[in-house]
Parts: structure tokens; sequence; C-alpha cells
């Protein structure tokens, strides 16, 4: 009634006008959005069921249980008991270990060794040893024939070593010439010889490589247009000096004038001697640096 009717009208009046009509109608359609947007759920995308039986995806469906789950929980909960098993009993402290309690005794009784004697064993009283066994061995002929045929040893030299006769082995001592009579005493050992050899390639190859920088940095001549150059660079360095040098104070009153009156004329003697040594030269060698 009050939604249907407009402000204006009168309290009598009650055909609808078109505002109420429109206020009506966007209430209904607001309602019909507002369930619209209700049916709009997460939960309403899950597919509800594939077909053919299948209710893997339909809510409140049967899950998988396996059949080891209610073992599982039971092992799991016996095993988080702590201290000694439930079958197990206390150890009495009256029945401690004693000695050799605890080692565990073998059931089968080892087998015995078999005794294999080392030595012949001692002949017994009764035993009689077997008599009249005769060689016809000649030991009187192998023993004359054996000294005949023998090499006779020759005497080792024997050095007294202190006042009481005590004696040492001569060859041992080092006091008998031993190494004179080799083949090879007195030559050059071969080694010493191929380390001799690589020595002087060596040495060669250093002189080539010595000589071979030397030629390249030789000395080279100054062309005449070069010596000219420095000729006339001389003379102007020489001017300029000379012209500083004349114009000193006449009186040297401090040791910093001193000093550079010293200084110029060194330089224009140096510069002179280089004049000098240019002009009397025609040919002229540098040193490649």
């Amino acid at each position: 009634g009050l939604l249907g009717r407009a402000p204006s009208d009168p309290p009598g009046n009650n055909k609808p006008s078109f505002s109420a009509a429109f206020c009506f109608v966007s209430f209904n359609s607001l309602l019909g959005t507002h369930h619209q947007m209700a049916d709009e759920s997460i939960y309403n995308l899950i597919p509800q069921g594939g077909g053919d039986g299948d209710t893997s995806y339909q809510s409140g469906g049967t899950r998988y249980k396996s059949m080891y789950s209610d073992k599982v929980k039971r092992d799991l909960n016996a095993n988080k008991k702590t201290g000694p098993a439930a079958h197990v009993q206390p150890p009495n402290q009256q029945h401690f270990l004693k000695r050799g309690e605890g080692v565990p005794k073998p059931t089968v009784a080892p087998e015995p060794r078999e005794f294999v004697p080392s030595k012949p064993g001692v002949p017994r009283r009764d035993e009689k040893p077997v008599m009249g066994v005769k060689s016809d061995k000649d030991f009187l002929r192998e023993n004359t024939i054996k000294a005949v045929t023998a090499v006779s040893k020759k005497p080792t030299g024997t050095v007294r070593i202190d006042a009481a006769g005590n004696r040492f082995n001569a060859e041992e001592s080092g006091l008998v010439p031993k190494y004179t009579g080799k083949k090879d005493f007195g030559k050059t050992p071969s080694y010493l010889n191929r380390r001799k050899q690589e020595t002087q390639q060596q040495q060669h190859e250093y002189e080539a490589y010595q000589q071979a920088v030397q030629e390249a940095n030789s000395h080279y001549r100054l062309s005449d247009r070069e010596r000219n150059e420095i000729l006339q660079g001389l003379k102007a360095n020489w001017d300029q000096l000379h012209k500083e040098y004349l114009g000193l104070p006449m009186v040297i009153d401090n040791p910093t004038k001193r000093n550079t009156k010293h200084r110029m004329e060194k330089e224009l003697a140096q510069l002179e001697a280089d004049i000098d040594k240019i002009e009397r030269h025609a040919v002229i060698y540098v040193e490649r640096g």
C-alpha cells in the first residue's frame, strides 16, 4: 500500500500511479537478481557426477578407505608407550647377574683336533734298529778327488787396526785399490758428456739470440736532413740560454743566483760541446733505443 502510493496522492486514492508501479517492478527485479547471485556459488561449480554410475564427484559419495587403516592406528598407539613391554617382568634386584652367567654356553662340543707331530717320535725301548746295512760308497776316493779338483782360495789380506793385534778385512777397509782395476777407470762418465753437450748447445742458442737482438738494435746512420735539424735545434737552444744568461744581474749576492749562474754555464758548455761534435763529424751513427 505505502510502497505503491506516491507521496503526492491523497490517502483515499488507491489507484497505483506510474512511479509506484516502477518502484514495485524495480523491487521485484532486485529480488530476482539476489536469488540469481545466491545460486552462483563456488560450491555449485563442482560437477555433480560424470554419468554412467560415476559417483566420484557427487556430494556425499563414499570415500576410499584402506583395509589396513585400523591396523596402522593400533600399531601406532601401541608404539607410543614408553618403557619395557607389558609382558616383560622387571629385573629382580635380589637375583643379580653373577660371574659366568651372562656368557652363552656352546650347545655343541667342538670337534677334537688331530695331533700332527712336528718331529718323529722317540723310538720305544722294545724297538730294534735295522742292523747290517752297508754302503758301497768309497768315501776316501771321493774325498781325494774333491781335494785335487778344488780351486785354491786366495788369501784375504788383513789390516791390524790396533796395538792389541785385532785385524780387519783389507778389502772392506778401503785401503786396497779396488776401483783402479776397472775398465772405465779414469774415463769421464757418459752422463757428464751428455750434460756437457746439452750445456754447449744451450750456450750456442743463447749467443745466437744475443746476436739477433744486437742486430735488431744496432746503430743506424743519421741522414743529412736529420743532422742539420739536430744542429739547428742545438744552436737555437744555445741562443735562448745565452740570452737568459746575459740577463742575469751583475751582482751575485745570494746562493740562488749563484746556483742559477752555475747551472746556465754548465748547460751552455754542454750545448757547445754537442754542436762542436756534430760539426766536426759528417757521418754520425746513433744507437737504437
